[in-house]
């Protein structure tokens, strides 16, 4: 989910640690520490939208205010997978 503040006009990301991106980093002799900004994502376990209110919460500790509002879907790595977020 892409989290947006009106009052602030800023995007929100989250920082979460991903082994593959720390390990591939440190094979190629980058000095990077395997953290990312990424949005609010998570596994869909369940049908609609108290699914993407359970991730924002777990993730940021935030409730929504406002109705999710549908964006766009779209393949994370279209060459490769056919994960789509």
């Amino acid at each position: 989910m892409l989290l947006y503040s009106e009052a602030s006009r800023e995007i929100l990301l989250v920082e979460q640690f991903r082994y593959p991106a720390f390990a591939g980093i440190r094979r190629n002799g980058l000095n990077e520490s395997g953290w990312l900004l990424e949005i609010v994502a998570g596994i869909k376990d369940d049908e609609g939208p108290e699914v993407a209110r359970r991730e924002i919460f777990e993730e940021t500790g935030l409730s929504l205010i406002r109705p999710l509002e549908y964006l766009i879907t779209f393949y994370v790595s279209p060459g490769g997978s056919s994960d789509r977020i």
